[in-house]
């Protein structure tokens, strides 16, 4: 396991340090700040996403990438029906990464 040090404090792991809000965090849910995208969200939405915890928009955040993977799989299987399940995911690496990752 991996620890972190924070500004001096005892060691704590990466589940512990995102499972916590941070002192920023506590003051961005009581206070008016407005992001200059802020006119354009649901203020609903920004209110949810307030009240988040870190770990949990990092939760969203996965579930979010795992869909976006599975939809470009299901494009890459229908374009290419016959190819093996090792090039079908190298190829969903290479556009989900835009092609950082190289193709068969």
């Amino acid at each position: 396991m991996r620890f972190f040090f924070v500004r001096g404090k005892v060691p704590v792991s990466w589940a512990q340090l995102i499972s916590q809000p941070s002192d920023y965090h506590k003051r961005m849910q009581h206070s008016d700040f407005q992001h200059e995208l802020s006119d354009r969200c649901d203020p609903a939405l920004i209110s949810i996403l307030r009240l988040q915890t870190p770990a949990q928009k990092l939760a969203v955040l996965d579930a979010m990438w795992r869909s976006a993977r599975t939809l470009v799989a299901a494009g890459v299987r229908a374009q290419h029906p016959n190819w093996s399940e090792a090039n079908l995911t190298q190829e969903v690496a290479a556009r989900m990464s835009h092609g950082a990752v190289g193709r068969a």
